[in-house]
């Protein structure tokens, strides 16, 4: 189970992820520190049993603030407003709001590691104020839903020089460590002691496949030919 405090975290992760998307960064896995010098993110959670509400309320700090950015409500609205797309399928217009590959990856995963679980949490939910009005958008469909229909972008793969094979495998096992060379890769120790590689896309490994290191995971993927037990990930989560 996705605990309470690391879904708080990982909200956190996701609007400091929106305000460097519109502010035109290159995506990288250690966010712009000047983001957290420009904003504060206050969140207040309520939890009870098979619901988890969160309140967000985003502030200025004294330093100057990004070009474009004196209204807070633009990029909660654009939280709102992705996760309520992602929720309803709707990828085009997701994948228009948010059309570099890696941060669309990245609120993919973000989102769906805060989206419920379909046993001990069967909603959450995320409020704002915008325009002076509370705004409500909460998960509907559980998480294995949300990583199992999501398109993940398949830019980078020419610039990797991958060629993949058509159809997604899924391996249970222990996620151990980056590979020293490739920082791109992990390893994964399967349930019959099989070591395997899994490529993770840009926008993956920081905020979504890190904090599985050491732990039990289920990924799923597309095999990398030429490459024995070789994965390019399309998702990862605890097991069922």
């Amino acid at each position: 189970m996705q605990s309470i405090a690391a879904r708080i975290a990982d909200i956190e992760k996701l609007v400091w992820r929106i305000i460097g998307y519109k502010n035109g960064d290159k995506y990288s896995d250690i966010p712009s520190a000047s983001i957290r010098k420009n904003y504060s993110l206050y969140l207040s959670a309520n939890f009870i049993p098979g619901s988890f509400n969160v309140v967000l309320r985003l502030e200025r700090t004294r330093q100057p603030t990004f070009p474009g950015f004196d209204q807070f409500d633009e990029i909660l609205e654009a939280l709102l407003e992705n996760i309520k797309l992602l929720d309803q399928g709707k990828y085009e217009s997701l994948q228009q709001n948010i059309s570099d590959p890696a941060y669309f990856r990245n609120f993919v995963g973000l989102a769906g590691k805060i989206a419920p679980d379909g046993s001990d949490v069967s909603l959450v939910g995320l409020r704002a104020m915008i325009d002076g009005q509370q705004r409500h958008v909460s998960f509907e469909r559980n998480k294995r839903d949300l990583l199992d229909d999501a398109p993940m972008p398949k830019a980078d793969e020419a610039a990797n020089e991958l060629q993949l094979a058509d159809e997604t495998l899924s391996v249970a096992g222990i996620l151990k460590y980056a590979d020293a060379l490739e920082t791109n890769q992990v390893k994964l120790l399967d349930e019959d002691g099989k070591k395997w590689t899994i490529t993770i896309p840009e926008g993956l490994m920081r905020d979504v496949v890190r904090p599985y290191f050491d732990e039990t995971v289920q990924v799923a993927g597309r095999r990398i030919k030429g490459k024995r037990r070789s994965l390019y990930l399309d998702s990862i989560d605890s097991p069922q």
